[in-house]
């Protein structure tokens, strides 16, 4: 099997860090299922990889994590089927807890995200975790490759019944969060499983 190196536009198959999750599960609770994973990134055991095409599956019933592909296509179908599988929900505890960018002036953000019952505003860019055969792209000025970052926000969009029912709003519930890891976290801690390429 060839070892494919997988450049910054590998976007799909990035890693949700363990200190965004731990983010998530202090405001939405414990999750227990990963929506859309791989066997080398899943946050949770149970969890739909690529060829379980999680977009025909029945995500009731489930406390699911998504941080879904960010192709060239973007996150319009997860969001789609995130606000379908709320409106269809089997128990109050279900809920989806989607990892988008915070994208206001897209179509997708105004038609899917603002139907939600909460989103979180990450303060500060959030760093996914590379996969292991991930390369950084090459700076054509100095001939080294080098990490880019996330160029986006981050938000947190929770599809779930209303955790403070004493808060009545027109549209989703909103709010910034500043998880303390994310000054802290550093990507080269997690550098050292990538390829070493010349």
């Amino acid at each position: 099997m060839s070892t494919v190196l997988l450049t910054e536009n590998s976007s799909d198959l990035w890693e949700t860090p363990r200190y965004l999750i731990e983010t998530i599960e202090s405001l939405w609770g414990k999750l227990n299922f990963d929506l859309a994973a791989d066997g080398h990134n899943a946050k949770y055991p149970n969890y739909f990889g690529e060829l379980d095409n999680s977009l025909v599956q029945d995500w009731r019933g489930k406390r699911g994590l998504l941080n879904p592909p960010y192709g060239k296509k973007g996150p319009g179908e997860w969001l789609r089927k995130c606000v379908e599988t709320e409106q269809r929900r089997i128990r109050k505890t279900d809920c989806v807890v989607a990892i988008v960018k915070a994208a206001t002036d897209s179509k997708w953000w105004h038609k899917y995200v603002m139907l939600a019952t909460e989103i979180a505003f990450v303060e500060g860019r959030m760093i996914f975790i590379p996969p292991p055969d991930y390369a950084p792209p090459m700076d054509s000025k100095t001939g080294k490759r080098h990490f880019t970052g996330n160029n986006h926000g981050t938000a947190l969009v929770y599809f779930g019944e209303q955790t403070d029912p004493d808060q009545i709003c027109d549209g989703p519930i909103m709010r910034t969060i500043s998880p303390k890891h994310v000054r802290e976290f550093k990507l080269e801690n997690y550098l050292h499983n990538c390829k070493e390429v010349a």
